[in-house]
């Protein structure tokens, strides 16, 4: 069925075959060769390499654009290790007096001011002036209860806390040579726990931070998802310890806990 009409060789015929086995034969050894020769080729490109494109045939454009890339990415490098970090010097110099750094909004830590007389200083002063904020919240009336004047002012005040006092309890593991000093900080902590129930506990900081979620979504304030969220969690970890219930509930619920 393969043959060919009129006297012409047909795909059966011993020559026409033993043809076309020598050509994919033929075939098969220059793709092998071309693979090996590429491999070999990009072995012996190392960063050290100075690379010559003009040698390269133009006939295969894939093997020409990757010698390419390589030779641009070789440029940065030189062949002996000392120009190297010269100019790896040279470009984080360049990179780094164009960009102008903002500065920290606050200092690191003094580690080496911290001792086990000032623990118990810095716990009284923050103490202190986180129960001024408190008070301050629930003193001002229902009406002028905003996200601005109760939530805001309590959020900062906590962070402002935390990174004041955190590094001293931060020293109770640190402080292997120092006994007085981790026994500051244990103290500093047992204390700081105490205090924090107590002021998580007060009925009038939750009724400050209902009228100001009260007051956001009446006077429809917007809020981005941070602050809402933030809104959402104070109110949240008050209510399950109890402050959203009824006075008997609440007496029920401290029985149980």
């Amino acid at each position: 069925m393969w043959s060919m009409m009129r006297g012409k060789p047909t795909l059966d015929s011993p020559s026409l075959s033993l043809s076309f086995s020598s050509l994919a034969l033929i075939f098969m050894l220059t793709r092998s060769f071309r693979s090996v020769t590429t491999r070999s080729t990009l072995k012996r490109i190392t960063p050290a390499t100075r690379i010559n494109l003009s040698v390269v045939p133009r006939s295969n454009p894939s093997t020409l654009s990757s010698l390419s890339s390589l030779s641009s990415r070789n440029r940065l490098y030189s062949t002996t290790p000392i120009n190297r970090q010269v100019q790896e010097s040279s470009i984080m110099s360049t990179s780094t007096s164009s960009t102008s750094y903002i500065p920290a909004p606050v200092p690191p830590p003094a580690w080496t001011s911290i001792t086990s007389t000032s623990i118990p200083t810095t716990l009284s002063s923050c103490i202190s002036e986180s129960n001024s904020v408190l008070d301050s919240i629930v003193s001002l009336p229902p009406q002028e209860r905003t996200f601005e004047s109760v939530i805001r002012p309590l959020a900062l005040r906590m962070g402002e806390m935390d990174r004041t006092i955190e590094p001293s309890l931060f020293m109770q593991y640190v402080a292997s040579s120092d006994k007085l000093l981790r026994e500051a900080s244990v103290a500093a902590d047992k204390e700081l726990n105490e205090w924090s129930l107590k002021s998580l506990m007060r009925l009038d900081v939750y009724q400050a931070l209902v009228d100001a979620e009260k007051h956001t979504k009446e006077n429809g304030v917007k809020l981005n998802s941070e602050e809402e969220r933030l809104m959402k969690r104070l109110i949240l970890d008050r209510k399950r310890n109890g402050l959203g219930l009824t006075e008997e509930k609440r007496k029920e619920y401290f029985e149980v806990s």
